[in-house]
């Protein structure tokens, strides 16, 4: 790895680069154990092992042709703590690529929970985020890959992914992108606000046909959530139904739905779809 001259708001930290690598979630963890400056970045032109949230994904990338890069938090400055909520640190780091790119290209986005950029209903950038313990410290680990420069994807992802060269039709800088990035990170991290500018971004708040499987706070088991054109949907738990609208987002990051009957759910982890059909 060399060390980059990129300005870094984690004013000692560095920013390190490889050109090509397994995974810089891996290279970050091992500069974690090994004691690295909280907001240290690994930065690689090329992944062999990219992968997404869900482990059976992978991220595939151009070589040298988007941001894919990883950041090393760790408490001893507070940082990682994100206001003692680790969990809503996805949509912080989503809020922090929103800010970015509508600021340095004017772009309209949205966040797709729990950590997915999109423009235009396409993904743009994925966000995986890790906890880390070594000892008696607590770190984490913000994996980002941003699609830049890239103009054409694999067969099944044409229709889903983009990039900013697409929706600006010129290439972009990633050396000032990667400061502009770091820049709002460290900012969004420390926004007590961040929660009304995400739901400002919000995928799916007012429209619907949205699957979600994941996890209901207060009873651990699988749930699905489908919303309808008409802002109503379908929460089924432990074997029952419930109709309900997705309101927004909890301080902990988790995604607020109201039934039509009943108290608020929360829910924790998974994935929202959007479907055509209502009754999927």
């Amino acid at each position: 790895m060399r060390r980059l001259a990129i300005r870094n708001p984690w004013a000692t930290a560095p920013i390190y680069f490889k050109r090509r690598t397994a995974s810089t979630m891996e290279d970050a963890r091992r500069l974690f154990k090994s004691g690295c400056p909280d907001g240290t970045v690994v930065l690689t032109d090329f992944q062999t092992l990219g992968r997404g949230r869900v482990a059976e994904r992978s991220w595939i990338a151009e070589s040298g042709e988007n941001l894919l890069f990883t950041l090393v938090l760790r408490t001893e400055s507070g940082s990682a703590g994100i206001g003692g909520v680790p969990q809503r640190l996805p949509l912080v780091a989503g809020l922090a690529l929103a800010l970015s790119v509508e600021h340095l290209y004017g772009l309209s986005v949205q966040l797709k929970w729990p950590n997915d950029l999109l423009v235009g209903e396409r993904k743009l950038a994925g966000i995986l985020c890790e906890a880390l313990v070594e000892g008696n410290s607590l770190g984490l680990l913000v994996g980002i890959g941003l699609n830049c420069n890239q103009l054409t994807f694999p067969r099944e992802l044409e229709s889903k992914a983009t990039s900013l060269a697409r929706a600006l039709g010129s290439p972009v800088s990633l050396p000032n992108l990667l400061e502009e990035v770091l820049s709002q990170l460290k900012t969004c991290i420390e926004d007590e606000d961040w929660r009304a500018k995400v739901v400002d971004r919000l995928y799916g708040l007012s429209r619907a046909n949205a699957v979600r499987q994941a996890q209901s706070a207060g009873h651990g088991r699988p749930m699905m959530v489908l919303l309808s054109p008409a802002n109503r949907g379908v929460a089924s738990r432990q074997g029952s139904e419930q109709r309900g609208v997705i309101l927004g987002v909890n301080p902990d990051g988790s995604l607020l739905v109201q039934p039509e009957e009943g108290p608020l759910v929360s829910v924790y982890g998974g994935e929202i779809r959007f479907v055509a059909d209502p009754e999927f």
